[in-house]
């Protein structure tokens, strides 16, 4: 898998993210529906103080950035409103007691 083009260049420090390139902000993608929990592990970006405007780089919203290439988060990284961890495989691992996984002990 490839991690290219997550963060940006700031004064020579890999800072930020991707979306500030296009002077966008990056969001959580949070899922209200589990099917489509894929998306939880991509970047997703809105407009500045429009949370509403959350969209994946692989959407149809910011093609014209992205030209649909959907970039994803790294393994490890924090996913699904910091309820989990995207692992290898690009899925959000929940990790809060309650969740999904709690119920299988």
């Amino acid at each position: 898998a490839e991690y290219m083009g997550t963060q940006v260049c700031i004064n020579g420090q890999c800072a930020g993210s991707i979306c500030e390139k296009y002077d966008l902000e990056e969001c959580t993608c949070a899922s209200s529906d589990a099917k489509d929990d894929k998306e939880l592990c991509h970047v997703c970006c809105m407009k500045r103080m429009h949370p509403e405007t959350c969209a994946s780089t692989g959407s149809e919203v910011w093609k014209a950035h992205f030209s649909f290439q959907t970039i994803t988060l790294q393994p490890g990284s924090p996913c699904n409103d910091f309820k989990g961890y995207c692992d290898v495989f690009m899925r959000c691992r929940l990790v809060d007691a309650d969740g999904p996984l709690a119920r299988l002990k």
